[in-house]
């Protein structure tokens, strides 16, 4: 949901007061933390890597500003708002998520509101991108659901396993995720999943899995025909992390299918590569990510199925504490004849004022990128 500037600054000088009056409370405390990142980069053509589909450079891409509420409500209840401003949401204001959590036992709290989906391993960490080791994280994966939060309630789990500790998530909700597929707007109700992982001193393994009811919406103007879509959607995630303070692997292979008249399915994969010298690290990233279909209208079967390769490598520089720069430049490739995934690389053809096919103006795109990343 979005507010007006207005209503931030309400709701800034609402949450200062509330802190002020909860600071003299002996049982309840407030916690306040943040994040910035100031982004800039440049695309090679207009294929639509960015919201912004033109070539050139951009400043708000990669640019955000968020701030993070906790409040201590007494021994088993707490509070969560985190807002946030995004460059390429016209620095618009969103609650990313807003939650209350309750302590069932040390080791068991169940959450309700608005929450973020536990899909990936870095999906706590998005929109602070200091935490992150690269400039954005690799769309190829991170893409595939085009959302980071839902509403609904969330079961948490937490027990030491040996050296291991062992976290098991179930949650319930809906989402309304934006471009799930290109053109349409998209409701997921009945969304439930469960996310395990399992984290030492220098290794997390985990995996996800989520279902949902899919409503798609279809207007005049898309290349797959008008209409409501409806059916089923899954996602399933694998992810290994691996970090000993010199060396960084991370990987991640996910799969996300609608089932809908077999309208799509995603395959993609990615591999990080660092290695740390003091407070720098360069690292080198491959991605890749395929979506099949069976959709039975053959132009928009041709339209939905595309391919891509990315190449990047970037560097991570650690200038002071809790703040990096980082630089990154990316080769997209290897599209074999389809739009690539990207937004604005496929150009409607038409033959007596009949849609007959689709032009693509571009096999590959050079992305450069620069950020500073703070957390406070």
């Amino acid at each position: 949901m979005n507010y007006s500037n207005s209503a931030l600054l309400m709701a800034g000088f609402t949450l200062l007061s509330v802190s002020s009056a909860l600071a003299q409370a002996a049982e309840t405390q407030l916690k306040m933390s943040g994040f910035a990142s100031v982004g800039v980069n440049h695309v090679s053509n207009d294929s639509g890597y960015f919201l912004a589909t033109d070539s050139g450079l951009h400043y708000k891409s990669d640019s955000l500003f968020g701030f993070k509420f906790d409040f201590d409500v007494n021994d088993k209840v707490d509070a969560s708002v985190q807002l946030l401003s995004r460059g390429d949401n016209n620095w618009s204001n969103d609650v990313e998520w807003a939650y209350l959590s309750y302590a069932i036992t040390p080791a068991t709290k169940i959450r309700g509101g608005k929450l973020r989906l536990p899909l990936f391993i870095y999906s706590d960490f998005l929109d602070a991108r200091f935490s992150l080791p690269w400039v954005r994280p690799p769309q190829e994966v991170y893409s595939v659901i085009p959302t980071s939060g839902y509403s609904g309630v969330e079961l948490n789990y937490e027990q030491a396993v040996g050296d291991f500790n062992f976290t098991a998530q179930v949650y319930l909700g809906e989402a309304e995720p934006e471009e799930l597929v290109s053109g349409a707007t998209s409701k997921l109700t009945q969304l439930r999943g469960t996310t395990l992982s399992l984290a030492g001193e220098n290794l997390m393994l985990r995996v996800s899995y989520a279902t949902a009811d899919i409503d798609l919406t279809l207007g005049t103007g898309s290349a797959i025909p008008a209409g409501l879509y409806q059916g089923d959607a899954s996602f399933i995630g694998l992810g290994a992390l691996y970090d000993d303070g010199s060396w960084l692997a991370v990987a991640e292979i996910v799969r996300a299918e609608i089932d809908t008249q077999d309208m799509s399915e995603i395959s993609s994969v990615y591999l990080t590569l660092g290695r740390r010298f003091n407070d720098w690290m360069p690292y080198l990233t491959y991605a890749r990510a395929r979506n099949a279909s069976d959709f039975p209208d053959v132009l928009a079967q041709q339209f939905l199925e595309a391919k891509r390769q990315t190449l990047s490598v970037g560097l991570r520089w650690d200038l002071a504490r809790g703040m990096s720069l980082k630089s990154e430049l990316s080769r997209l490739f290897s599209f074999e004849g389809s739009r690539g995934l990207l937004r604005n690389n496929s150009i409607p053809l038409y033959s007596n004022g009949q849609l007959s096919g689709f032009s693509i103006p571009h096999d590959s795109v050079f992305v450069s990128s620069v950020s500073l990343d703070v957390i406070f």
